[in-house]
C-alpha cells in the first residue's frame, strides 16, 4: 500500500509539474493529499470488510487518521513559521519566537485527544513528531537569528518548559510521600520505594489494576500488570450460576436413598491478614490514589527523559547534516546555505552546537543528580542507617 500511494503521489506531482512548471510550487504539500487519499482507498479495499464488522476498530482507525493529519500539517506549519521568522525584523524575532511553544502545545494536545486511551503510543508519537520538529526548527531559528537576545530567549523558554515538567513530577512525588508517612515504623515496607509499595497494593487488591487501566494518566498499567502477576478473576454476580445450571433428581426416588451432605459452616470470603499488608494502613481511596500517583510519576518521567534526549540529539544531527550539505556539490539548491562562507558556517553551527551542549548539561544534571545521590547514600560515611540503631555512636 505505501508503494502504491507513493507511486500515485509521484505521478501526480510529475503531471502537475509538466502543466504548471518545475519546480512545482509546494510540491510536497501538493503530493501529500494524493498520497493520503490513495493510501486510505487501498486500506479500505483490503480491510473494508473487517472494518464494517468491527466498529471499535473503525473508530480507532479514524482517530489514527486524524493523528496522521496532524503529523502532515506539522510539515507545513513549521516551515511557514521559519519563513515568518526570517522575514520579520531582527528586533521583532524575540516576540515571534514565542509561537514555537504555542505550536508545540497545540500539536501535543491534538495528538493526546485523538489517541484517547492509547497511552503507550503517546510518548513515541508525540516526541518523535512534535518534539523532533520543534527541536529542529529551534535549531533553524538559532541559525537564522541575528540577535543574542532572541537566542537567550529560546534557552529561557526551554528551561521554563523543563521546569514545568519537573514541577509536575515534584507535585506528584509530594503526594506520594504524604501517604508514605502513614506507614508505621515497624512495618516491613516503611523503607521500601514507592514502586514496591504500589506493587504490594496491587497484589492485595487485584481490582486496582482495572481501575488504573481506566485512567488516562497511566501508560504504566501494562508495566504494573506484568510485575504484579496474573489477574485474579472478578467474582461473578449472585445468582449467575443458578441461571445456567440445574440439579436433576429422579422423580419417585425414595427419601432414604437420597444422600444428604453434612451441614458445614459458611466459609469466610475475607482474605487472611498477610504479613506486611497495607490494607490496615491505607483506606481504599488512599490506596487507589497511591497507585495512580505512582503511575503518573513513571509516565511523566518517561516523557521528560525522552524530550530531553530529543532536544539534546537534534541540534547535533542538524549541525552534522548542514555541514555535510555545505561541502556537497548540490548545496547551491539549499537557500539556507547558499550565502554561507566557511567562517559564516562555523559561526552559525557554533551557536547551534552551544545550544546542544546546554541541553546536554540539562539532561546530565537530571540523570546524574539522582544517580550520584542514590550511590552516595549507601556509603557508610553518610550514616544512612534505616534501623535507627546508629551502633557506631554507641561504641
Amino acid at each position: 500500500m505505501p508503494i502504491i500511494s507513493s507511486g500515485g503521489a509521484v505521478a501526480f506531482m510529475a503531471t502537475m509539474s509538466s502543466i504548471i512548471g518545475f519546480p512545482l510550487p509546494f510540491a510536497l504539500v501538493v503530493g501529500i493529499p494524493v498520497w493520503f487519499v490513495v493510501l486510505v482507498v487501498c486500506f479500505v479495499l483490503f480491510f473494508g470488510r473487517i472494518l464494517r464488522r468491527d466498529l471499535v476498530l473503525f473508530k480507532d482507525l479514524l482517530r489514527s487518521i486524524v493523528v496522521l493529519i496532524c503529523q502532515v500539517l506539522l510539515t507545513f506549519v513549521y516551515p511557514a513559521y521559519l519563513y515568518g521568522f526570517v522575514s520579520v525584523e531582527p528586533s521583532n524575532q524575540k516576540f515571534y519566537v514565542m509561537l514555537l511553544p504555542v505550536i508545540k502545545i497545540i500539536a501535543k494536545n491534538w495528538i493526546s485527544y485523538c489517541l484517547g486511551n492509547k497511552y503507550d503510543l503517546m510518548p513515541q508519537i508525540m516526541i518523535f513528531n512534535v518534539d523532533v520538529f520543534n527541536s529542529l526548527y529551534v535549531s533553524s531559528s538559532m541559525q537564522n537569528s541575528q540577535s543574542i537576545t532572541t537566542m537567550m530567549e529560546m534557552v529561557a523558554l526551554d528551561a521554563l518548559l523543563g521546569y514545568v515538567s519537573i514541577s509536575d513530577i515534584s507535585y506528584l512525588v509530594r503526594d506520594i510521600l504524604r501517604l508514605r508517612r502513614k506507614i508505621p515504623k515497624e512495618h516491613p515496607l516503611k523503607t521500601a520505594s514507592f514502586l514496591e509499595i504500589a506493587l504490594r497494593i496491587i497484589e492485595e487488591d487485584p481490582h486496582a489494576r482495572d481501575r488504573l487501566a481506566l485512567r488516562r494518566d497511566s501508560s504504566t498499567a501494562v508495566l504494573v500488570r506484568r510485575w504484579s502477576g496474573p489477574t485474579m478473576p472478578a467474582p461473578s454476580r449472585p445468582g449467575s450460576t443458578l441461571s445456567t445450571s440445574r440439579q436433576v433428581l429422579p422423580v419417585d426416588l425414595p427419601a432414604s436413598t437420597i444422600a444428604t451432605a453434612p451441614e458445614r459452616k459458611p466459609v469466610s470470603l475475607q482474605p487472611e491478614p498477610v504479613e506486611g499488608s497495607l490494607n490496615n494502613v491505607f483506606s481504599l481511596k488512599e490506596r487507589q490514589r497511591f497507585v495512580e500517583r505512582s503511575a503518573r510519576v513513571l509516565f511523566t518521567t518517561e516523557f521528560v527523559i525522552l524530550v530531553e534526549y530529543t532536544e539534546v540529539i537534534v541540534p547535533f544531527i542538524y549541525s552534522i547534516y548542514t555541514a555535510a550539505m555545505y561541502y556537497l556539490p548540490n548545496h547551491d539548491y539549499y537557500p539556507q546555505i547558499q550565502s554561507f562562507s566557511d567562517a559564516g558556517l562555523a559561526d552559525n553551527l557554533g551557536r547551534i552546537i552551544a545550544f546542544g551542549f546546554i541541553e546536554l548539561l540539562s539532561l546530565l544534571s537530571n540523570l546524574f543528580l539522582w544517580i550520584c545521590y542514590t550511590i552516595q547514600n549507601s556509603l557508610e560515611h553518610n550514616g544512612a542507617d534505616f534501623s535507627f540503631s546508629f551502633s557506631w555512636l554507641k561504641s
